[in-house]
């Protein structure tokens, strides 16, 4: 024999024996383990044959199950960048599909292919660059119909021959059987882990939280509890995107440079919680950075390590009367998980539940919400009046009650005034009740407008209102607050292309002055003093066509009644503080003092008794 073929002999037994010895190696490493990540101990296979083999570039692959696009999972050498741009694809039209990895994964036997061969042609020169020569693949299906393939390459120092290629498949085949074994404890502690999150989510929600505590609940939970590594929820409010409402997990940094999806499809590239909430049902995205269908963001490292979404919708709005109408989302969850096999069938199912739960708790907080702001509604149509909304005669005897507790506690007055307009009914009855209506609104906002934040107006009914002032340390602090509504009360309400002005009528009586025992005493002295006004005055209703047509109904007024309510004021007393006093120093006889204010269409006045 000559002495070339000794040395070719003895560096084939020495490949033979490291290939041994790496299959030895390999098989400690393949022992599966609850929480192993199957992808990292691809990589470390991958090491190891390299190492023990003394070879330029060892990886590991996979074909999902349905896919074309072949995912390394791990590679190892000083070649290994020539692994990470290889693009593996098992379509017919690719290139890829021809070569070495392509073939075997087509026919299923392990396949031995030199560098120099044609059908190595679309990658030697990348592979020449790295000092690659040779190519052995072998490949192995697993449980899930995905497909396992083994990759390793030698150089001019390394001999790969075809009595190795029995050595790949057997390889391959153990790789596969752990892939398996791992895949199962996975998916059991995996489904344990989210029966456990789905428990906690469900007794969580029996607390009824609000939508906010709801959506972070759904994200914290399945984060810490399913180990999901992110989860991103989002609820609609009406706008073109949806609304982020929580996201947790280690990858919820890198998700935040990704954009908020929008409610609806915008293009081609539709993003898995926009087709999940837009469609109204769940959709399931294996990653693949070839794939034009996935986001670019979602192609670029870290995202791109990732190797499912899973995204839900969540139906969380009461449904309509009309039952043949759709129901439809009012949010969604995307659940980021590392395994490309996470949502399988089981799974899918027990999401499905929690979105069902989530959806089930915002639905039942939406009709809490209704049913209190219906009592809520129903509470205030009874203490307010249904055409003006002021409060009515029940709020006002609270109202009344509460006033003068606290001017006995802090020995303050109180001042109520009984309003009435005048000759309101002759115009509600010539200009219909449609426009009284609109009238009577027009007071209330007049007297509203007019009051302080603690002064108080209430309508009794028909052109009766009250006030009630509060807080007045002497009689004189009355003076301005009625002159405000003096001033208020004589500009005019437009109604359509007409102007109203009404005349009013007022009455006031003061606490502890005129009535110290209730508050419906003092409504009475009020009412008294009102009627008295009446009694002492000819005014109206004046009904206007334009400004200029009211401003000459003023002067005929002011001709007709001016001086006479001017003496009145003369004789009667300089103020109204002054009538009010006169009127307290007169409190328990038959003395009346009576106050007529000049120069004002309201006509406000008072009696005291």
């Amino acid at each position: 024999m000559a002495m070339d073929e000794v040395v070719e002999l003895h560096r084939a037994e020495a490949l033979r024996a490291r290939f041994y010895r790496s299959v030895a190696e390999t098989l400690t490493q393949l022992r599966p383990s609850p929480g192993r990540d199957r992808k990292a101990a691809m990589v470390e296979i991958a090491a190891t044959l390299m190492r023990v083999m003394d070879l330029p570039l060892v990886w590991v692959g996979l074909l999902p199950a349905g896919g074309s696009e072949i995912q390394i999972l791990g590679a190892a050498g000083p070649a290994k960048s020539y692994a990470r741009n290889l693009l593996l694809n098992i379509d017919p039209a690719m290139p890829s599909a021809h070569g070495p990895v392509g073939r075997a994964l087509r026919d299923g036997r392990p396949r031995l292919t030199r560098t120099d061969a044609p059908e190595f042609a679309p990658w030697r020169e990348a592979a020449t660059r790295h000092g690659l020569g040779a190519c052995l693949a072998a490949v192995a299906p697993v449980a899930d119909g995905a497909k396992l393939a083994l990759c390793v390459y030698g150089d001019s120092r390394t001999l790969l021959g075809d009595d190795l290629l029995d050595w790949a498949q057997r390889l391959i085949e153990e790789i596969a059987r752990f892939w398996d074994h791992q895949a199962l404890l996975d998916r059991e502690q995996r489904l344990r882990r989210y029966r456990t999150a789905q428990r906690t989510i469900q007794q969580a929600l029996l607390a009824q939280p609000d939508p906010e505590a709801i959506y972070r609940t759904l994200a914290a939970v399945l984060v810490d509890v399913a180990g999901a590594q992110a989860v991103d929820v989002f609820a609609d409010d009406g706008g073109v995107l949806l609304r982020r409402m929580a996201l947790a997990g280690p990858m919820a940094e890198a998700i935040r440079g990704v954009s908020i999806p929008p409610r609806a499809p915008q293009g081609a590239v539709v993003p898995g919680p926009t087709r999940a909430f837009s469609q109204g049902r769940p959709f399931v995205r294996l990653q693949s950075t070839q794939d034009a269908s996935t986001p670019e963001s979602w192609r670029q490292p870290p995202l791109a390590q990732m190797g499912a979404v899973g995204c839900w919708p969540i139906f969380g709005t009461p449904p309509v009367v009309d039952a043949a109408a759709t129901l439809a989302p009012s949010g969604v969850f995307a659940v980021i998980a590392r395994e490309a096999d996470t949502f399988d069938a089981e799974l899918c199912s027990l999401l499905d539940e929690i979105s069902n739960a989530a959806g089930l708790a915002l639905r039942q907080y939406a009709q809490r919400e209704a049913l209190a702001r219906e009592r809520e509604r129903q509470a205030h149509l009874a203490l307010h009046d249904a055409l003006t909304g002021l409060p009515n005669r029940r709020a006002l005897e609270h109202q009344m009650e509460g006033a003068l507790a606290r001017s006995r506690r802090h020995h303050l007055l109180v001042a109520v005034g009984m309003l009435d307009l005048d000759d309101f009914k002759p115009v509600n009855e010539r200009m219909g009740h449609a426009i009284g209506d609109r009238l009577l609104l027009a007071v209330a906002e007049q007297l509203r407008g007019a009051l302080r934040d603690e002064d108080y107006v209430a309508r009794l009914g028909g052109d009766e209102f009250v006030l009630v002032f509060e807080d007045l340390a002497r009689i004189e602090d009355l003076e301005p607050l009625l002159e405000r509504v003096r001033l208020a009360l004589e500009q005019p309400s437009q109604i359509d292309d007409r102007q109203v002005v009404l005349h009013a009528s007022l009455g006031m009586a003061l606490f502890p002055l005129h009535a110290d025992d209730t508050g419906e005493q003092l409504l009475r002295r009020a009412d008294q003093a009102m009627y008295h006004v009446k009694a002492h005055k000819h005014g109206g209703a004046s009904l206007v066509g334009s400004a200029a047509t009211h401003r000459e109904r003023r002067k005929h007024a002011q001709r007709a009644r001016g001086d006479r309510f001017a003496a009145l004021w003369r004789v009667r007393g300089a103020s109204a503080a002054d009538a009010l006093r006169r009127g307290a120093g007169h409190a328990g006889g038959r003395g009346r003092a009576v106050l007529h204010r000049a120069g004002a269409d309201a006509g406000a006045g008072a009696l005291l008794q």
